[in-house]
């Protein structure tokens, strides 16, 4: 249930920055962003993106490792235990919802107001306070959030940023295996 109102949070934030953002998702051409999540479970998260996220590269520690890639119009999802792979063909207008993206419309939309500024993995970021709880974030990009959810406080964290890096290009392709 938890992991369904995590998505359903998420899947409200990416439809809310549709606005023609087309698939310039990023504000930087490359990147690295390392997240560490809590709450009834624990993973770790590292996404790679290049070409201001045409590219993207998500994976997803946990009890099974979920590598989630976005080449341009199509989302590949493998799970790394079970060797499978999930094709999605996309339009323009969508793109992965594991991204943690958000925009000053959709902050005021789902009434989350900017009350300081913090630091996240070194980088200040503007806090905003919602209903259910708090996001940091840095040029769109949410580097923490913090919710409470059915009781549960489930927390996202940026432990490392690189952005304008070298990401090779076998980042964003599919292992023959799958």
């Amino acid at each position: 249930m938890i992991k369904k109102l995590v998505f359903l949070f998420t899947l409200i934030i990416v439809i809310y920055n549709l606005n023609g953002q087309g698939l310039k998702l990023y504000p930087f051409k490359s990147g690295m962003i390392k997240y560490k999540l809590e709450g009834k479970t624990y993973a770790n998260e590292t996404i790679y993106f290049d070409d201001y996220g045409r590219f993207t590269s998500n994976l997803n520690t946990k009890h099974d490792s979920i590598l989630t890639i976005l080449r341009y119009d199509t989302i590949y999802e493998l799970n790394i235990k079970t060797n499978s792979l999930i094709i999605i063909p996309t339009d323009e207008n969508t793109f992965n919802s594991k991204q943690k993206l958000i925009s000053q419309e959709t902050l005021k939309t789902l009434g989350f107001l900017k009350s300081n500024t913090e630091n996240i993995a070194g980088i200040q970021c503007n806090k905003y306070v919602g209903e259910n709880g708090s996001l940091w974030v840095w040029n769109s990009i949410v580097l923490k959030s913090e919710m409470e959810i059915l009781d549960t406080k489930i927390s996202i964290e940026a432990t490392e940023v690189l952005i304008g890096i070298d990401i090779p290009k076998s980042k964003f392709e599919i292992p023959n295996n799958y």
